[in-house]
């Protein structure tokens, strides 16, 4: 009888606690180019031939709705950056596609546009959006890729539409040589206290698993332009990526 209590007394009761879900993010595709000199506008049309990407062209167009209505909300830069932030959070498969869509679309607008002055204006209305999303999944989601496609192709652009050139900080630098890996995929929910104060509800997140083929027309609605640069002779086409990407 003593053996018997002194055993249920050592004996105890463990919880088994499953693990937390991955976050969708890590099971999206990406483009396959990793290099500066691959990062074509052609590896971004072909991934819009996965079955992941959304085949509703109206999400193309309006995807980037709440960051609109955020930037006419608010002034603040802190607001703006924390708002997107929080959006991104809430929605980041969707902030995906929608980063890699207005990409590719700010791309076959400048074979359309003939006037300098309307390039300009396309470029830096498109990197208003573009910049700030990147920057959001470099540093919640410690994933560089986003950053380094804005700024090579921002690089590129700059240089063959606007002539100018465009260099990186060492700080920008940083973040774009970054590996990605899942791991820095995982994140802490925040509360959305600027979505809340400015009634921004977002929008619900998309499924990995989609099928179709994409038929992507995007008209896109003019943001603040907050870019500039300083002329000079366009780069190099090798050129390695050494000043950061706009604000």
């Amino acid at each position: 009888m003593q053996y018997f209590l002194i055993f249920m007394m050592a004996c105890t009761t463990v919880e088994i606690v499953p693990p937390p879900t991955p976050p969708a993010l890590i099971r999206v595709v990406h483009p396959e180019a990793w290099s500066a000199s691959l990062m074509t506008p052609d590896e971004l049309t072909k991934l819009f031939l996965s079955a992941q990407a959304p085949t509703d062209t109206s999400f193309y167009m309006s995807c980037d709705q709440d960051v609109r209505k955020l930037y006419e909300a608010t002034k603040s830069v802190s607001e703006r950056v924390q708002g997107i932030r929080e959006l991104i959070l809430r929605s980041p498969v969707a902030y995906h596609w929608c980063f890699y869509g207005k990409l590719r679309q700010i791309e076959q607008d400048l074979q359309k546009d003939s006037l300098f002055q309307e390039k300009k204006k396309r470029i830096l209305e498109a990197y208003v959006f573009l910049a700030p999303v990147a920057k959001v999944f470099a540093e919640s989601f410690h994933d560089s890729r986003y950053l380094r496609w804005a700024s090579v192709r921002y690089q590129r652009t700059s240089g063959s539409f606007l002539f100018r050139k465009v260099d990186f900080t060492p700080e920008g630098t940083s973040l774009l040589v970054e590996a990605s890996h899942p791991l820095g995929l995982w994140h802490d929910e925040t509360s959305s206290t600027v979505l809340d104060r400015y009634k921004l509800k977002g929008r619900p997140d998309l499924s990995v698993v989609a099928v179709g083929m994409p038929k992507v027309t995007i008209e896109q609605e003019a943001l603040p332009s907050l870019v500039s640069a300083e002329p000079e002779a366009a780069p190099a086409e090798d050129a390695v990526v050494t000043k950061e990407i706009p604000e």
